[in-house]
């Protein structure tokens, strides 16, 4: 038992679940997810504490509060999520009480709760902390900003207080998330479409005080995607428009016609969101760039749902909320639209055999250290599974998976370096997306992006290496240093540079830029390097199963007899005879390739029955 005991109705243990991995290690950042079904009260909710390099569970943390939407958060050691109650038996009212939890990040304890039976239960949009204070919505509108080392009550807004009447739809900001910048709060009313109600709200962060408050008009409301702040704007979505004010007295900057789908996210320059403007009459919904300053829209992706969307390196990760006919899984140039890689679900099962067929993904990504974390739900015919998943942020590629059976998992999931005293890393927390404040986004400091052409280089082809789309608030970069070989030596220098890898495989290659206040940030990017195609083929063969064979001679995506019949045939080719490792089926040392490894290689594909 980790945490010694239950306290304030959670609990923390290790063991649960199952962890698919490759390799088993266990490095010390840790991935952390929120488990809920407010429907279904017969479940504890959980929060669930990963390695997140191998997917190894570290502990699990059951209460009787639904974690459903709630993406938790990490300050200086503190983990911070809101929970919910879930709904009365014939789901038509949530039951009374709220509940919000502050737990020790590195072990699962909890450390400080608040109940308040007399509040909406539903605490679903990630809190945001700033200083010494924790800001959170509820389900009957009213923000709250408590102190983060007791939960004490610091102060707390009322919709229907502050309006003077009730409308006959509920206010909601409990799923909305508040957004803390330049001591001012800003949160979204939703649900709410009486005139006087559904709002954007610009509060006191001290007092709670209304400094100024936007109305889109009556029969409208502004959505449930909460509002965020970059370089001197807010951005916020109504039902049918995207909206850029001015945070000192709301004056509408620009507007966006088009029904958004998910939080803005703004980088260098550029917004990104989706909205139902997409080019096809069958596929209607898009993701889009816009400019940030402008709102012209730059460019647009269109796919057949709307996918959640974080940013990083350059790319627009999007995990679809529904399969469709781009692939549930996909990454987007961020400057171009241009598509980069697309996973699709049966990708993740024929890589991860424990997932079954998935249905859709179910929370918000996040990227960090070249790791791109979501989860998902198996399709309803399969069973009520949801996974816990990795994938190579580079090439889509799934690394590992956490199968969960009970409580679905759901809360956008959250990275944390330094499980002991640090705070969450990753793009989410770095764009200010989903309750992190603005302290923490990547318009604060200099950032690295790194972009290859091609993005799988073989051996002995001349790649292009660009750090051109790095940025800084200061006013240039001056330094760009490049590490191919993994060693902390700088190997060249320059925005672009051009280099030749002589072994194939896996490489890290690392940019570090300096700009000119001194500030410097280094990214890593893990490419794979290909064996070039054996002659006669236009595709490279390939190591299917991870363990450094290439039994897919013809690069074809398959090992079948055809296989065979082209090793047979190509035995000499200079690529098989120069790089035997690869080809060494019949495992001799030294390795080299003969009719032995051929003889071998059909042994493994047919269990030497003839064909």
């Amino acid at each position: 038992m980790v945490g010694g005991s239950l306290v304030g109705g959670m609990a923390a243990s290790t063991g649960g679940g199952t962890a698919v991995t490759g390799d088993g290690d266990a490095p010390d950042p840790l991935v952390y997810y929120g488990a809920g079904d407010p429907q279904d009260d017969t479940k504890n909710g959980v929060i669930l504490a990963f390695h997140a390099k191998s997917g190894e569970e570290v502990w699990k943390a059951e209460h009787e509060n639904n974690v459903h939407q709630s993406a938790p958060i990490i300050v200086d050691g503190s983990l911070f999520v809101g929970a919910d109650r879930g709904w009365d038996s014939d789901n038509s009212e949530p039951e009374d009480g709220s509940a919000f939890y502050v737990l020790d990040a590195e072990t699962g304890s909890i450390t400080t709760t608040w109940d308040d039976d007399s509040v909406e239960p539903l605490v679903r949009g990630g809190p945001t902390v700033v200083d010494d204070t924790v800001y959170f919505g509820t389900f009957d509108g009213r923000i709250f900003a408590r102190n983060t080392s007791d939960l004490n009550l610091n102060w707390g807004f009322d919709v229907e207080d502050h309006e003077g009447s009730t409308p006959d739809v509920s206010p909601n900001t409990s799923h909305n998330g508040v957004q803390v910048v330049d001591g001012s709060a800003y949160v979204t009313d939703t649900l709410g479409t009486q005139d006087g109600f559904g709002k954007l709200y610009s509060l006191d962060a001290d007092t709670g005080d209304v400094e100024w408050s936007f109305d889109p008009g009556e029969n409208s409301s502004m959505r449930r995607y909460g509002p965020l702040v970059y370089d001197g704007l807010v951005y916020a979505s109504a039902d049918e428009t995207l909206y850029a004010f001015d945070p000192d007295d709301g004056a509408v900057i620009w507007e966006h016609d088009g029904s958004v789908q998910d939080h803005p996210i703004t980088v260098d320059g550029l917004l990104y969101t989706t909205d139902d403007r997409g080019a096809s009459t069958t596929a209607n919904d898009r993701v889009v760039a816009l400019d940030a300053a402008t709102g012209e829209v730059e460019w647009g992706y269109t796919v057949n749902n709307p996918p959640r969307l974080t940013v990083d390196n350059g790319t627009v990760y999007g995990a679809g909320r529904q399969i469709d006919a781009n692939g549930n899984l996909y990454a987007l140039d961020a400057q171009t639209g241009e598509v980069l890689w697309i996973t699709e679900p049966v990708d993740v099962r024929n890589t991860l055999e424990e997932v079954l067929s998935i249905r859709r993904y179910t929370s918000v990504p996040t990227v960090h250290d070249g790791l791109l974390y979501t989860s998902a739900r198996a399709n309803s015919t399969d069973g009520d599974e949801t996974y816990a998943l990795a994938f190579d942020a580079w090439d889509g590629t799934p690394e590992w998976v956490y199968v969960n059976d009970d409580t679905p998992l759901s809360g956008a999931p959250t990275v944390v370096a330094d499980p002991a005293d640090g705070s969450s890393v990753g793009s989410r927390a770095r764009l200010g997306t989903d309750g992190h404040h603005h302290d923490w986004t990547g318009s604060d400091a200099v950032t690295a992006v790194v972009d290859i052409d091609p993005r799988a280089p073989t051996i002995d082809e001349q790649a292009a290496f660009d750090g051109s789309n790095s940025f800084t608030p200061a006013d240039q970069i001056d330094d760009y240093e490049w590490d191919f070989t993994g060693d902390g030596v700088t190997d060249e220098t320059g925005e672009t540079v051009e280099y030749t890898f002589d072994e194939w495989g896996q490489h890290d290659v690392t940019l570090t830029v300096t700009d000119s206040d001194g500030d410097e940030h280094a990214r890593t990017i893990s490419i794979t390097v290909e064996l070039p195609p054996i002659a006669g083929f236009e595709n490279p063969p390939q190591d299917l199963d991870g363990d450094g064979r290439y039994r897919d001679i013809n690069g074809d995506g398959e090992v079948d007899i055809s296989d065979v019949r082209a090793l047979q045939q190509n035995l000499d080719d200079d690529v098989v005879q120069n790089h035997p490792a690869a080809f060494n089926f019949a495992d001799t040392d030294p390795p080299e390739v003969t009719e032995v490894d051929l003889e071998a290689l059909f042994e493994q594909i047919t269990g030497g029955e003839s064909v």
